[in-house]
């Protein structure tokens, strides 16, 4: 697992979107494999100190939302 974090994490770090989308790939092995160790509040908060340490990086929090299963924009009614 900490493989998979390290290795999206230098991604995360080069600030491109691009890196960012094959961060995501890192990242759900790492979600994946914490989840079957019953390992999920500490999965979340992982995901909540990658927001906080990258606020301004829109485009990392919309794949974020993604992985979370959020939607990127909300459905208008």
């Amino acid at each position: 697992m900490a493989i998979w974090k390290n290795k999206a994490e230098r991604l995360i770090a080069q600030v491109q979107p691009s890196a960012y989308k094959e961060a995501v790939k890192y990242l759900r092995k790492a979600g994946k494999l914490m989840s079957t160790q019953k390992q999920q509040a500490e999965w979340d908060q992982y995901l909540k100190s990658l927001r906080e340490a990258h606020a301004r990086k829109r485009r990392l929090l919309e794949i974020l939302d993604g992985l979370e299963g959020n939607p990127i924009m909300k459905k208008r009614r």
